[in-house]
């Protein structure tokens, strides 16, 4: 299920006018759980860990770039060593993997593509809460994605979303307007252009990281290795903004913060990206959007059952309407190969 060729000499992504149909875009192709299951379970992570997150502002002076630099820098660090450790430690099993250097060597492209969106997504996902506020700055970028991973996939990978896949789209984005709006006021919140811009540019961001990882990894290439190499990447990109604002900033629980970033680079990182794209893998990028929205069921639960923030009786309609909304999406949409435009009449 190749969908790029590399060599050591080539790392340029191969255009989508060259890549063959697999079988993660067949017409008529029933859905993989399995894949929306490892994807799901990732954005819960994730939603996890926004509550980990929200902490460690509250408790100290780290900016979200130094914050998402310790994360990824230590979950990378962890990732190397269990990765180089296990081709030393059991050559039979992994001693033919390749190591951490030689996949630099021949998907270097790529990667630096993939970890310099990770960290852009990241940190304009913050800065677009901070101009916007918690509920149009989670709203938008979540709303965007899934159209931009779509439209992406087109050029990027050759393939369309059918029509009932655009349709269906649209019941969790609504549930999820109400959802944020019921809960943490994102109607009251001022409209920002630029918090807006930021928001979009983050969706984006999100999306050429999700496609690009999808073409690197059905590649035949380790997502084990590829995620350690763009963690490290993203760590290296956000390195700059992280000095600007401080590597440690100042707390008065510096046991608290150092104990939150171990949650964060273990469990929202080390554990939530290899799930995320190992399930991208076997699903089409504008599905792995629509699913993701499972982030910001399990943040909107861990606010009212851990936090003890109130959540009204419309509120959980909204959130079972979500849940509804995203098992929709995920029978009916398909990924389908690009044709002309008597083929595309035809499949959709």
């Amino acid at each position: 299920m190749s969908l790029m060729v590399h060599s050591p000499a080539q790392h340029t992504l191969t255009p989508a006018s060259r890549l063959p149909v697999s079988p993660a875009t067949a017409v008529g192709e029933r859905t993989d759980w399995a894949g929306v299951a490892s994807v799901a379970a990732g954005a819960a992570t994730w939603g996890v860990g926004a509550g980990v997150a929200g902490f460690i502002f509250a408790i100290s002076t780290m900016s979200a770039a130094t914050v998402t630099f310790w994360r990824f820098l230590a979950a990378g660090i962890i990732l190397a060593l269990a990765y180089e450790a296990r081709r030393v430690f059991s050559p039979e099993r992994h001693g033919g993997e390749p190591s951490l250097l030689t996949i630099m060597h021949r998907h270097g492209f790529a990667l630096i593509i993939i970890g310099s969106a990770l960290a852009a997504a990241q940190s304009l996902m913050y800065a677009s809460v901070a101009s916007l506020g918690a509920g149009l700055g989670t709203i938008v970028p979540l709303a965007v994605s899934p159209v931009a991973m779509a439209v992406l996939s087109m050029p990027l990978l050759g393939t369309r979303l059918n029509l009932a896949g655009w349709l269906t789209m649209i019941p969790p984005l609504v549930a999820m307007a109400c959802v944020v709006g019921l809960t943490n006021g994102a109607t009251a919140a001022e409209v920002s252009v630029i918090g807006v811009c930021l928001a979009v540019t983050a969706a984006g961001a999100h999306a050429l990281m999700t496609i690009s990882s999808k073409r690197l990894s059905t590649g035949g290439t380790s997502v084990f290795g590829t995620t350690t190499l763009t963690f490290l990447i993203a760590s290296v990109a956000l390195a700059p903004f992280a000095a600007a604002n401080g590597f440690l900033g100042h707390t008065d629980r510096p046991w608290a913060v150092i104990g939150c970033l171990a949650v964060l680079a273990i469990f929202a990182s080390v554990v939530a990206y290899p799930l995320f794209f190992t399930g991208v893998k076997r699903i089409a990028p504008p599905v792995a959007a629509i699913v993701m929205l499972v982030q910001l069921i399990v943040a909107t639960l861990m606010g009212t059952i851990v936090l003890g923030e109130p959540m009204p009786a419309a509120a959980w309609l909204a959130l079972a309407a979500l849940i509804a909304g995203i098992i929709l999406h995920t029978l009916v949409a398909r990924s389908l190969p690009l044709g002309t435009r008597r083929e595309r009449v035809a499949m959709g």
